[in-house]
């Protein structure tokens, strides 16, 4: 039998990405000048969009600040793929 095409579910079946999420939102939200976020705070924005999850978790911020925390979310994100994983 041959495939035209194989799709995977990545995130959840192939890898857990729950922690990379939280610590790279924890971190962004510190440089935001937001303080400090809870792991469980973070857990519970997970499958929303950036901007639904900044308003969720940071009730209130400014359009400038949560520009800042998402920009520094991207930024750890993307610094977390080219981290080795240690096996």
């Amino acid at each position: 039998m041959q495939y035209e095409l194989i799709i995977f579910d990545w995130d959840g079946t192939l890898m857990d990405s729950v922690p990379r999420i939280v610590s790279c939102m924890q971190a962004a939200a510190l440089e935001a000048e937001w303080g400090a976020l809870s792991a469980p705070e973070v857990e519970d924005i997970i499958g929303l969009g950036l901007p639904e999850a900044i308003a969720q978790l940071c009730p209130g911020i400014l359009p400038a600040q949560a520009e800042r925390l998402r920009e520094r979310y991207a930024h750890h994100f993307v610094q977390a793929d080219a981290t080795p994983m240690a096996f």
